[in-house]
């Protein structure tokens, strides 16, 4: 993915396909895991040298609240 777009449309359509039931403690208990991963790569100089650096986000979220 290249764009902010293009994440918010990938979101979206995890949402569309997420599937919620009731539970003893929640009316709206989502009933499934859902996993999602950001990675930012960016390339340096340094002298006659490149240089990938990278950072990574994880966001999760565990079903059965």
């Amino acid at each position: 993915m290249n764009s902010v777009e293009e994440a918010i449309s990938l979101v979206s359509i995890g949402l569309k396909n997420r599937v919620t039931g009731s539970t003893h403690a929640n009316s709206k208990s989502s009933r499934s895991h859902s996993i999602f991963q950001i990675t930012y790569e960016k390339t340096v100089k340094i002298g006659n040298i490149y240089e990938v650096k990278s950072s990574s986000l994880k966001i999760v979220d565990l079903a059965g609240s």
